[in-house]
């Protein structure tokens, strides 16, 4: 045998060598912390990685399906890319009803939501409310209307049915993370309050309304002032039905004053009642105002006369925002969205079923698979780490994988994945998104290996230690994944 031919056979011995090694080293890391770790004895675990030919690197209870909090959001991105594409943007319409007479609209002012999650929001991608309000009264003045012999309307028909999945937990929905998807979504559809202790234990805390509330809300407070130093324990729960909302809970004697953001259930009641103040700042006056969550004396949107249309980011920035943020409501506008194409409802039975079969028909099969809403909320969401693998390499396959691909939060880089892997050396490698809530823990994504990209996903569920140290061990994994 020739030493050039010897020579090749010992560099592909090498290299075969070397690989299996790197695998075998990752699954001997899980091996041992199944055996050994009491941590993860006493956790449900699952872990798979495939390397850019499909080989499995990795893997324990691959075929596990698991709750999925917020990586969950990757499906409905990749749905979303795929079906509306990365330049999609939600639509908002001012419109009217009646007739313009000497500056005087004789009718209704509509604000006509498309779903745009973005519309008011503080993210740093969406149009400032100053602006936006500006545009909109401008494109009045232009059309005529000086004042407004009727109501300002906020309709949120565009989506239909229940506004929220019928399994979200019900403790969820008053804190900032848990607000619905409505068709007219307003400020992430967030009211502020601003709290501060009594003067001694055993006081109301003081609750005082702050920004975007919802006007004439009544708020009912069961709070109590608590020990020095105990914790904070305010909760909110907002009426589905009615413009009620009760605080319970306490907050401690020595807490300092602070504004925290809960849910505003009439968002689009808020949107019409901030324009309203807007106008009327500039002179420019209605009757009342109210939404279609309230009045149903309506007339049909398409018999409605267009002043002006406005529009969100696109989808793609959208989605690079909610995955690093790991934001609820821009998730479930997606979702919903999707819904209304793939099958002309936003009702969350209509769109689980729709989206699955999509899935099944354009992108991979779905065993192991089962998704409940968008954004990972609901704990019926649940996924086998097999499927993840499966649905991210299947992902590479679609026009604007380059597009979604980028969209991951970078580890060590931003939003919920910011600290992630520190001091680990190919860190800025790994595109992850990261998933929690309540004894549940996981991430899923891509590393980079100059070849193309290892898939992989990691979650833990039932836990009994901290979350940080499950973040440690699922870090240790996730570094030999990567080596």
């Amino acid at each position: 045998m020739s030493y050039l031919r010897k020579l090749s056979l010992i560099t592909l011995f090498l290299s075969l060598f070397f690989i299996a090694y790197g695998q075998n080293e990752a699954q001997e890391y899980v091996d041992s912390l199944i055996s050994f770790d009491s941590l993860c004895q006493e956790s449900i675990i699952g872990v798979k990685a495939i390397d850019e030919d499909g080989n499995v690197l990795v893997s324990y209870n691959e075929k596990y399906p698991l709750q999925t909090a917020s990586i969950m959001k990757t499906v409905t991105s990749a749905v979303a890319f795929d079906l509306l594409g990365p330049d999609y943007k939600f639509k908002t319409t001012i419109a009217y009803d009646g007739k313009i007479e000497e500056g005087t609209l004789f009718g209704d002012l509509y604000i006509v939501g498309g779903g745009d999650p973005t519309l008011g929001s503080k993210d740093s991608i969406a149009t400032a409310i100053e602006q936006l309000f500006s545009t909109w009264a401008g494109a009045m003045v232009a059309a005529g209307i000086s004042k407004i012999e009727g109501r300002i309307i906020g309709d949120e028909r565009f989506f239909d049915g229940e506004s929220i999945p019928i399994n979200w937990v019900y403790g969820d929905l008053g804190f900032n993370y848990g607000c619905s998807a409505h068709g007219l979504n307003f400020y992430e559809n967030h009211s502020e309050y601003y709290i501060k202790p009594g003067s001694v234990v055993g006081d109301p805390v003081l609750i005082e309304p702050g920004k975007y509330v919802i006007p004439g809300y009544e708020i009912i407070n069961l709070t109590q002032t608590g020990d020095k130093g105990s914790s904070d324990k305010i909760e909110f729960y907002p009426s589905m039905n009615s413009e009620i909302g009760r605080f319970s809970g306490t907050y401690a004697v020595n807490g300092k004053g602070k504004t925290i953001e809960f849910t505003n259930t009439y968002a689009s009641l808020t949107c019409a009642f901030e324009f309203s103040k807007f106008l009327s700042d500039r002179g420019i006056f209605a009757d009342q105002i109210t939404s279609s969550a309230i009045s149903k004396d309506l007339k049909p949107q398409d018999e409605l006369t267009t002043i002006v249309e406005t529009y969100s980011p696109s989808i793609e920035r959208i989605i690079h925002s909610m995955l690093a943020s790991s934001n609820n409501l821009y998730a479930e506008s997606i979702y919903r969205v999707i819904g209304k194409e793939l099958c002309g409802s936003s009702d969350y039975q209509a769109v689980n079923r729709a989206i699955s079969d999509y899935i099944e028909t354009y992108i991979c099969d779905v065993d192991g698979y089962k998704q409940s809403d968008g954004s990972g909320l609901s704990r019926n969401n649940i996924a086998s780490p097999d499927f993840f693998c499966r649905f991210l390499s299947a992902a590479e396959s679609l026009p604007y994988f380059e597009r979604y691909f980028q969209c991951f939060p970078v580890a060590g880089r931003e939003g919920t994945v910011k600290t992630l892997l520190p001091g680990y050396a190919n860190r800025d490698k790994i595109h992850v998104k990261s998933g929690s809530m309540s004894l549940v823990r996981c991430y899923c994504g891509y590393i980079e290996t100059g070849k193309g990209y290892t898939k992989f996903s990691v979650m833990f569920n039932n836990f009994t230690g901290t979350s940080s140290t499950v973040v440690k061990k699922i870090e240790g994994i996730i570094e030999k994944i990567g080596m």
